[in-house]
């Protein structure tokens, strides 16, 4: 079980305590953003109240995280499909492997019939040539 921490953070001159398992680090860098969005929202939109400017960086962080939910749904199916056809090309190099051994096999027992082939022809050749 991860463990609970308490982080102060400080946005736009508030500080709000934030209770969470993500670390130190990852809180700092959080803050950060946050506090330079808003400032530049509250830059941008002078007439914006705080509660406006919360809402809309609200919104631009939940269409930013919707933005990379969909690019990481597109790529863990990228992913899936090269992994399936990663397992068919595993499968595939098995066969091939599996046909390669009996093909020198093959040619290992060619290879003995031909040279008994050949010794027999000199023992035939050499009768003949015995016998004139």
């Amino acid at each position: 079980m991860t463990q609970k921490v308490r982080y102060n953070a400080i946005v736009d001159g508030i500080q709000y305590t934030i209770v969470g398992t993500e670390t130190t680090e990852h809180l700092d860098m959080v803050t950060q953003i946050v506090d330079e969005q808003y400032r530049m929202l509250k830059e941008t939109l002078k007439d914006a109240t705080p509660e406006a400017a919360a809402i809309l960086l609200a919104i631009n962080v939940m269409s930013d995280y919707l933005k990379k939910q969909t690019e990481n749904l597109t790529l863990t199916k990228k992913v899936e499909k090269l992994n399936a056809r990663l397992s068919t090309l595993e499968d595939s190099t098995k066969i091939l492997e599996k046909e390669l051994i009996r093909a020198n096999s093959a040619e290992n027992k060619a290879r003995c019939l031909l040279e008994e082939i050949e010794a027999q022809s000199l023992k035939v050749k050499e009768k003949v040539c015995c016998r004139n």
